[in-house]
């Protein structure tokens, strides 16, 4: 198998020899008068206008060179590297696992070349974080294939997710057990003072995330945690209070839950990856409460994905009629009584 550092040289070498330009669809073909006239021909036969244009805008930039657009790039270099694989596209890529991780930080994520970063509708590849330039890219009709940063030019973040490329093998590569991805949950009531629980946990990681709180993520709502609910309030000119209403969970990027304020209404969790057996994390501790619900498993819920649970989880997909692996999926996830978020 290719290593990611492979993958990514392949695409950088491309990069660096101003040989390759950006065409929407295109998956490394030579750009000449027939690949232009087909193009030019499928756009106007999908009466897409934008999209004709930039063809137009394509042939003059990148004419009579390789063309890909941003998934096609990798597509282009991962065949080039011996693998064998179907064209895919942003919303199919062939994650290690089915598995994308959430970017609560870009500098939490692996410093492993050829990983991927992704975005609903754009990929790249990580060369080295530390860079000025830290990723290598087709990234549009006019920049072509280049080097691009993790923030656009207005500071937002252009990456939500990152992941491992299936049959692509890369060192130092571990299995993340992340917190639960913050912006997967919808809370479910006010938070303040002496409360305790995975909401609480939750909003001290969106804390840290939007405000660099510091806070160690407990689940338990102290006096640091009431402090950095007050410095967030005053940065966003909210009533200071130190109480997470409705008010202060929107300007963490939280959607307030459609039961929130009901009586004993259970925040509302969005799995966002595929867990098995040697996993852990809060998201497992959930599936071990979910399943205690659904079979009466008797599981301790200690967010460590062992035998126990993973006999659990069988039990669990052969009473629902589904594929007995033992690996909570979609489906499996969904059966459970969920909306996955990945």
């Amino acid at each position: 198998m290719p290593t990611g550092t492979q993958i990514m040289n392949t695409v950088k070498t491309w990069q660096e020899s101003n040989e390759w330009g950006y065409l929407f669809g295109a998956r490394g073909q030579y750009f000449d008068e027939s690949l232009y006239e087909q193009f030019k021909a499928d756009a106007l036969a999908a009466g897409d206008t934008t999209r004709y244009n930039n063809v137009l805008r394509a042939w003059e930039l990148w004419k009579y060179r390789n063309v890909a657009d941003c998934s096609g790039i990798i597509y282009k270099a991962m065949r080039e590297n011996g693998m064998t694989l179907d064209r895919f596209y942003t919303s199919s890529v062939p994650w290690a696992n089915g598995t994308k991780y959430a970017i609560t930080s870009f500098a939490n994520i692996p410093n492993i070349p050829g990983i991927a970063l992704w975005r609903s509708g754009h990929i790249a590849l990580l060369v080295d974080r530390t860079a000025q330039y830290p990723t290598v890219e087709a990234m549009s009709t006019t920049r072509g294939v280049c080097r691009g940063s993790f923030y656009d030019t207005n500071g937002n973040a252009r990456f939500t997710h990152w992941g491992y490329l299936e049959g692509v093998t890369y060192s130092g590569a571990t299995d993340p057990t992340p917190e639960i991805d913050w912006i997967s949950f919808h809370p479910t009531r006010t938070l303040q003072y002496n409360d305790v629980g995975d909401d609480v946990k939750l909003m001290q990681l969106a804390l840290n995330h939007a405000n660099n709180a510091g806070l160690s993520g407990t689940g338990n709502y102290r006096t640091a945690t009431k402090a950095a609910v007050q410095n967030f309030q005053q940065s966003k000119g909210l009533t200071v209070d130190g109480i997470c209403g409705p008010n202060t969970w929107r300007a963490l990027d939280f959607t307030l839950a459609t039961n929130y304020g009901a009586s004993n209404a259970a925040p509302v969790f969005k799995p966002f990856r595929n867990v098995k057996n040697g996993n852990s994390g809060d998201d497992v501790r959930l599936l071990q409460l979910a399943l205690n619900e659904a079979v009466n498993a008797g599981l301790s819920g200690t967010g460590s994905f062992g035998s126990s649970t993973e006999n659990a989880v069988r039990n669990f997909q052969s009473a629902n009629n589904l594929t007995v692996d033992g690996i909570v999926g979609r489906a499996t996830w969904t059966a459970l009584g969920f909306t996955v978020n990945y």
